[in-house]
């Protein structure tokens, strides 16, 4: 009996293999991560929880080597004892190298994304383009917080 479950199992999950890949499936969590150039327009929330880890999410401008530009919730998670960025390199809106993985999980309308009033915005015009997208889903990527650097001025 315990064969027959065991067959059983590794055959739903060959099927369900063989249909994501038939279904062209892109991301999901298990995603490879992409380089991209970032530069954050605004800060919607911080966590910093000591050892148990700190979470930074951002609103951001995100491109890959295609050059194709998005607006972008961005997720940065590191460890406790790890450093967020800079608060000169966000208010300086220099541009960040990075591997991002997309997390479609995340997604959100423009209308849900958390801006609140004190935010620390480094884009004027962020909080327009926000209302703007409010119907819009916005994309989500969580950086690879170790590969975060500072872009080389050309």
């Amino acid at each position: 009996m315990k064969l027959l479950t065991s067959m059983t199992a590794v055959a739903t999950l060959l099927a369900a293999t063989a249909l994501t890949s038939q279904t062209g499936a892109v991301f999901n969590d298990n995603a490879k991560p992409q380089h991209a150039t970032v530069s954050i327009l605004a800060v919607s929330s911080q966590t910093h929880n000591g050892y148990s880890g700190s979470q930074d999410i951002y609103i951001a401008d995100l491109s890959t080597k295609k050059d194709q530009h998005q607006f972008v919730k961005l997720v940065d998670i590191y460890e406790g004892y790890g450093y967020p960025i800079r608060q000169s390199v966000l208010a300086g809106r220099t541009l960040l190298k990075m591997d991002v993985i997309r997390q479609t999980g995340c997604d959100m309308r423009g209308s849900e994304l958390f801006l609140p009033p004190d935010a620390q915005i480094f884009d004027a015009s962020t909080a327009d383009t926000l209302r703007s997208k409010a119907g819009e889903m916005i994309p989500c990527y969580r950086t690879v917080h170790k590969t975060i650097r500072m872009a080389k001025h050309k």
